[in-house]
């Protein structure tokens, strides 16, 4: 992903806000995907044809579309903005940016933060929560959880087509102050079965789609071209140890040790606040 970002921004930078928008819709679409073939499979075949067979099926799907990927990887040239620094290259980029850009990293750690956190919840979080802690049927929020993703897809194309026009520093901004002033209600909606579980995720891709639309931009905004690749890679790669490795632990020891029905909002409030102080520092544009 940083390697897509990097190329795209570099490539058409007139329109950097969308075409990186567009790296991120199609990753979550890939999850889109995978998610809809993972509920067609078990709709459609007993569990034991599962275990037996069909998760093969998924795996053929996924190594077909790997293979593809790759192929059109290697049949691309580097972009135009990187080959006029050609003969500029840093020859070790990474511990450039570690010495000279310490301060970008931590901002982009920040702004990519509140992505990991907030899409680990709806990925990974959110379908064990509601069934086995809130016992919502497994089915609704399966159906729910596809048309969340769904509906993030959409709302961050939206917002990735708007950076190019509007700052997308105010776009991230928008969506980290819904999620800090927003998630703890909206979760003790949800735990007191207040809201219908589709339109709920409904609502959770819509929001999450300002700060995803926007992130990939911010990120590649925030370093020179010698060093984008390995800057967007290590504050990607941060933000992914930091917050989508520690959501799924978090959110379960809080509700282990408080018992709060609202603990994944409490943590996704906590998240959003490092998102608004971290990008302080950001140029507007």
């Amino acid at each position: 992903m940083p390697c897509s970002i990097t190329y795209v921004v570099e490539e058409i930078p007139v329109r950097a806000s969308l075409v990186s928008g567009l790296v991120i819709f199609c990753l979550n679409s890939g999850v889109l995907t995978a998610t809809l073939i993972s509920l067609a499979l078990h709709s459609l075949l007993n569990a034991a044809d599962v275990l037996a067979f069909g998760w093969r099926i998924a795996f053929i799907f996924g190594g077909v579309i790997g293979l593809v990927s790759y192929w059109l990887r290697t049949s691309l040239e580097e972009s135009n903005e990187y080959q006029r620094l050609k003969s500029h290259k840093v020859k070790r980029p990474f511990r450039k940016v570690l010495t000279d850009y310490p301060k970008q990293v931590a901002i982009g750690v920040g702004v990519a933060g509140i992505v990991n956190a907030s899409n680990s919840l709806l990925f990974v979080v959110l379908p064990s929560y509601l069934t086995t802690v809130l016992h919502y049927a497994p089915t609704a929020v399966s159906a729910g959880q596809n048309l969340g993703i769904a509906a993030m897809s959409a709302s961050l194309l939206l917002f990735a087509w708007l950076g190019d026009s509007v700052p997308s520093r105010l776009w991230h901004r928008i969506g980290s102050l819904l999620m800090l002033f927003g998630s703890y209600p909206f979760y003790r909606l949800v735990a007191a079965y207040g809201i219908d579980p589709l339109f709920a995720f409904v609502i959770i891709g819509i929001v999450g789609g300002f700060v995803n639309g926007a992130y990939a931009y911010l990120l590649a905004d925030l370093f020179p071209t010698n060093v984008r690749f390995s800057g967007i890679a290590l504050s990607l790669n941060l933000a992914t140890v930091l917050f989508t490795g520690i959501t799924p632990l978090v959110v379960t020891q809080l509700l282990h040790h408080t018992g709060a029905l609202t603990a994944p909002g409490i943590f996704l409030t906590v998240v959003a606040l490092i998102a608004l102080i971290a990008p302080t520092q950001l140029p507007v544009r």
